[in-house]
């Protein structure tokens, strides 16, 4: 669920530190950056919804 709306997140381009950190995310395919970045985006998303 949260993974999904990361990626929209990330694909709108409302964000230009959101691409880079969907590079660094395709760049550093190791299983802690993926569980960093989907969890930091869920912060940052239920940030942004309060």
């Amino acid at each position: 669920m949260i993974l999904s709306n990361s990626i929209t997140f990330f694909t709108s381009g409302s964000c230009p530190i959101a691409m880079v950190f969907l590079i660094f995310f395709f760049e550093s395919n190791t299983f802690n950056v993926m569980l960093g970045v989907i969890y930091q985006s869920q912060k940052f998303l239920e940030f942004q919804i309060k």
